[in-house]
Order: structure tokens, then C-alpha cells, then sequence
């Protein structure tokens, strides 16, 4: 019954997803008027930390201060992302198969000893919800499921969602507001490595580049600038193989400007 169920709501949600058009070759529609007033107050504010880091920003900053400046990131505002009515969806959003198919995986290492899942970026919670109820179905429950969250908009959504869905289990649910020293437990993430700011290096003619980004004028552009030693250059010079060739020609170290219709190469210096 409860599979059969299962299916039905994935039915539904897939039969709410328009079909994508092969020849439809329209660009995404313009932002409305209060998504385009907050942009301009993310990019104001973005300016402001740019000039007062001396015009300069390494990539990882950038994308943590779009991704998660509180009020102004796009995980650290209140517009729904997750769902019908949000900018994306994903497969534990659609369907509780998904995190029934997980748990089988899950509750083999339970078995094993552990205690403790860890979730990295919950999203909405479907997930957590989902797993907590599958794992309790077969009977091995992590006495202790933690969830890394830094958005705080995102945190609440979770706490709703499980309080709602689960809250016989929610006293086995904690936040973390970053990763423990040690993890002694099983680590749980879905389609979350593409929102953790990451740092953007190069190797040009065997000398070592940081990405960063500054303003050309109005625009946002892509900056390489010499890295120095450090914790950065050495990691880059353990994952870049010793003989890999990475030339002007094979990576060009070209500014990119950001902007609405995407990006375009630019010759302008930082302003």
C-alpha cells in the first residue's frame, strides 16, 4: 500500500512539470519587480564588500556572500527554491522512493555500529523526513540525526518539515553550524556540492593563479591574480599533476564579466 502510494505522488509531481521543448530557444523569463529590487541591493552591497577588500574578492568569498549573506543570499532569503513553486526541484522532493532507497544503504551501516547520521544541507528536510521514516520502518534508527544548515531560512523550513512529518522522531534531530573536528557517523548529502563556495585556481605557464572577482565599471568580471604560498597552494600543488600543461593557449587567462545575458569576455580593469 505504501508503495503504491509512493508511486501515485510521484506521478503527480511529475505530471505537473511542463515538457521541455527542444525548439524552444526563449531565454528565462525576466525576474519580477521585487526579485529584480533585491538583486540590485545584493549587487550594492556586493560593490560595497568588494571595495572595502581593496577592489578584490577570491572566488570562494564571492560565492559565499550570493549564496548565503544573511538577507541577501540566495539561501539566506525567504523566497521558496525547493518545489513546484520554487526555482528547482529534486528527487526527494518528488517521491519518498528516493530516501526509502537510500535507507537501505543506511541502515546496512547502522548495523555496523554507528550511531549518528549527518546530513550536509537539508534543503526543505524532505529528505531527513523521509529517511527517519524508512529507517524507523525497518526498525534502526540513528539514536542522533544531525543537520548541517547555515541557512537560517532553510533551518526553520527543515524544523517544519519534521515537525510535521516526523515529530515523534524529532527529538533525535539536532542542527550543526559547521562540521565537527572528527565524524564518527554516516554522512548524508544530496545535490549539495555545488552550493559550498569553493576556490577557483590555475595553472598558466607553470606559475599559479587564484580566481577572484572584482567590478569593471558596472559589471562583475573574473580576475586572476598570483597565489601566494599558503594552505591553498600547497592543496593545489597535491591535486594538479607535477606534469600537466596548462597553457595560455589551453586557459586562457581572459576577464569574464557577469551579467544578465551571461558572460562575455571583457578587457576592463578592476574599478
Amino acid at each position: 500500500m505504501h508503495a503504491r502510494a509512493s508511486n501515485a505522488r510521484l506521478r503527480g509531481n511529475l505530471a505537473h512539470r511542463p515538457h521541455a521543448d527542444p525548439t524552444d530557444d526563449r531565454s528565462p523569463a525576466a525576474p519580477d519587480a521585487v526579485a529584480a529590487a533585491h538583486g540590485e541591493r545584493v549587487v550594492a552591497v556586493l560593490r560595497e564588500h568588494i571595495a572595502a577588500s581593496g577592489g578584490w574578492i577570491p572566488f570562494d568569498e564571492y560565492m559565499r556572500f550570493v549564496l548565503y549573506a544573511p538577507g541577501l543570499g540566495y539561501y539566506a532569503t525567504g523566497a521558496r527554491k525547493l518545489g513546484p513553486a520554487g526555482d528547482f526541484t529534486t528527487a526527494p522532493e518528488m517521491t519518498p522512493l528516493f530516501a526509502q532507497a537510500l535507507a537501505t544503504q543506511v541502515a546496512a551501516v547502522l548495523r555496523s555500529g554507528t550511531e549518528e547520521v549527518i546530513e550536509l544541507g537539508a534543503g526543505s528536510g524532505a529528505l531527513a523526513a523521509d529517511l527517519l521514516v524508512a529507517l524507523d520502518a525497518q526498525r534502526w534508527l540513528p539514536l542522533r540525526y544531525a543537520i548541517l544548515e547555515v541557512s537560517a531560512d532553510l533551518r526553520e523550513r527543515q524544523r517544519v518539515t519534521l515537525a510535521e512529518r516526523v515529530p515523534h522522531l524529532l527529538d533525535r534531530v539536532v542542527w550543526l553550524d559547521a562540521l565537527p573536528e572528527r565524524i564518527t557517523g554516516l554522512v548524508v548529502m544530496n545535490e549539495v556540492l555545488d552550493a559550498i563556495p569553493c576556490s577557483l585556481v590555475a595553472r598558466i605557464d607553470g606559475a599559479w593563479y587564484e580566481r577572484g572577482v572584482c567590478f569593471t565599471g558596472e559589471r562583475l568580471a573574473h580576475v586572476d591574480r598570483p597565489l601566494p604560498g599558503g594552505p591553498l597552494r600547497v592543496l593545489a600543488e597535491q591535486r594538479f599533476p607535477r606534469k600537466a600543461i596548462t597553457s595560455a593557449r589551453s586557459f586562457p587567462r581572459r576577464k569574464r564579466s557577469l551579467d544578465r545575458s551571461g558572460m562575455h569576455s571583457t578587457a576592463a580593469r578592476c574599478s
